[in-house]
């Protein structure tokens, strides 16, 4: 006959149950955070900081990810870019700007070494 060991270290904050509350919470909307989860659960009355949270999460198997700041290009942005770019290869800075002349140059005199502190 097998028996459970008693256990070092602290007791756990949450039991089973609040952990199943927990992950009902998020799969009810998977993109809000881990501080919005936080306080809906603390509306059951489980009072607990984000890194538990986090851990309880991650013990669940649920992965965290950065949402990505800008939609990935498709294959015709991708084609169109492309072709933009080809029709402009051979252009050249008089063919840009008519005006441009060697001795203007804006910048030059603006950079330069900085002070030592």
């Amino acid at each position: 006959m097998v028996v459970k060991a008693k256990r070092t270290g602290r007791p756990r904050k949450t039991s089973k149950r609040q952990d199943k509350q927990l992950k009902a919470i998020c799969l009810e909307n998977r993109k809000s955070t881990t501080k919005q989860m936080k306080h809906k659960w603390e509306e059951v009355g489980v009072n607990v900081c984000d890194r538990t949270v986090r851990n309880r999460l991650k013990e669940m198997g649920f992965q965290y990810r950065k949402a990505k700041r800008k939609p990935a290009l498709t294959p015709k942005h991708k084609r169109t870019r492309l072709q933009w770019a080809k029709e402009r290869q051979s252009w050249t800075l008089v063919a840009i700007s008519p005006n441009y002349s060697p001795q203007w140059r804006p910048f030059s005199r603006k950079w330069g070494k900085c002070a030592p502190r």
